[in-house]
């Protein structure tokens, strides 16, 4: 593999990805080491549930209690929530129109979860937050640090292009 290899001829990237790539203007692997981030989030730090504050980014691991989506009355949209614990107490964390990570994100699955508290009328939670499963604390790899954050496209995350960048380093020529 080379700088001029097409995307079509990279291992993990069939002709869905293909096209939503070549919508970034992505057609080899120049182009996709060259999408750069045009920004980064912190999510490097750590703390047990009890220690989270309001307005700040932090990072938490715990065991999922429970996961519940439901479609809000009023501005109708998807709300999916999730309730997480630790030794020291629960956090809800709640995605906004993400129906999909019920599907997930299970009862009893230990996850890291990194975003903002915020505060609303049921007490405090983590606002769209990013997660990751793993069955014990030092198992992170993408979460607890700086993550890039991509242009994105519709169907195509910044998650995704971290992985497959990942793979493109990571992969034998």
């Amino acid at each position: 593999m080379n700088l001029d290899t097409p995307i079509e001829n990279i291992s993990g990237i069939g002709p869905i990805f293909q096209k939503k790539l070549k919508q970034l203007k992505i057609k080899n692997v120049r182009d996709l080491i060259f999408h750069l981030p045009h920004r980064y989030e912190n999510f490097s730090n750590f703390c047990s549930i009890s220690e989270v504050k309001i307005n700040e980014i932090c990072t938490v691991f715990g065991r999922i209690l429970e996961v519940k989506t439901y479609k809000s009355w009023k501005r109708k949209i998807y709300v999916t929530q999730a309730v997480l614990e630790d030794k020291t107490g629960a956090v809800k964390a709640v995605w906004f129109n993400q129906p999909y990570i019920a599907n997930t994100l299970k009862k009893d699955a230990n996850v890291f979860l990194s975003g903002k508290i915020v505060t609303g009328k049921n007490g405090i939670y983590l606002s769209n937050p990013a997660y990751e499963k793993a069955k014990e604390k030092s198992e992170l790899t993408h979460t607890g640090r700086l993550i890039p954050v991509y242009p994105e496209t519709e169907g195509l995350s910044s998650k995704w292009l971290r992985y497959i960048t990942c793979l493109l380093y990571t992969s034998p020529s």
